[in-house]
């Protein structure tokens, strides 16, 4: 990954749409919230644009369909210069087959309206969801070509529209069990923190990074264990299709 910007600009609008992965599934804060990779970039944002104004349309469960209905008129309302669209995780799974023409046609009718002149538009790769997979062998050749197929037309899109492109896929963090929450489908938190940091570099905005700390046996297993607890009780609320 090469910064695509080598001195950051100033931007006023941040709008990210997208899915749980946006909405910051798996990084919980306590009462229950959700914080997630998207917030975490719009506190590294306000360091060169501290004017920035953040908003955040992601919602769990939402395919490139549902996102094109009922995500991209609110992001457009809000008048973005800066947008992340991360899309694509549930087309993978909640898809009983693939339909490449079909999420082709809706990325491309999400992205177009949204990668316009003067606006900095951000997508990604789906990182590979088979790297910490409990899946027998069988199901995850499956899996894994799938997210190729969705991953080739992300890129597809991508370049078509010159969006800025964090290539998940080729990352290597995104193979560490760490990278993982508990589900072993979203980020953990430290997962959300290494992508809001990716998406940084990528623009040229500056990061201020720590070494990361490796936690005791115990704090892993309490981390894990509230992580499941959590998960358990939010994780797998979808919304309700219409």
């Amino acid at each position: 990954m090469t910064p695509r910007e080598t001195r950051p600009r100033e931007w006023k609008r941040y709008v990210a749409v997208g899915d749980s992965l946006s909405e910051g599934l798996g990084d919980p804060l306590p009462g229950g919230s959700l914080r997630g990779w998207a917030a975490l970039f719009a506190e590294h944002l306000r360091r060169v644009s501290p004017k920035l104004q953040f908003t955040n349309l992601a919602v769990r469960g939402y395919r490139a369909r549902e996102a094109l209905r009922r995500e991209l008129d609110a992001a457009l309302a809000l008048q973005p210069d800066l947008v992340t669209a991360f899309i694509g995780g549930n087309d993978v799974l909640l898809n009983v087959r693939f339909d490449h023409a079909r999420f082709a046609d809706e990325l491309e009718r999400l992205v177009a309206p949204l990668a316009r002149p003067g606006v900095t538009m951000v997508m990604s790769t789906v990182p590979d969801l088979t790297a910490r997979s409990l899946l027998l062998p069988p199901l995850r050749g499956q899996l894994r070509r799938r997210v190729e197929a969705v991953n080739a037309v992300i890129r597809d899109v991508s370049h078509r529209h010159d969006t800025a492109l964090l290539d998940a896929w080729y990352e290597p963090e995104t193979r560490e069990r760490w990278f993982w929450s508990v589900d072993r489908i979203h980020p953990s938190a430290e997962g959300h923190q290494v992508i809001a940091a990716s998406v940084a570099a990528l623009l040229g905005v500056p990061v201020e990074t720590a070494d990361r700390i490796p936690a005791s046996g115990g704090a892993v297993l309490r981390r894990y264990t509230g992580e499941a607890a959590w998960l358990a009780r939010y994780g797998l609320r979808v919304p309700a299709r219409g």
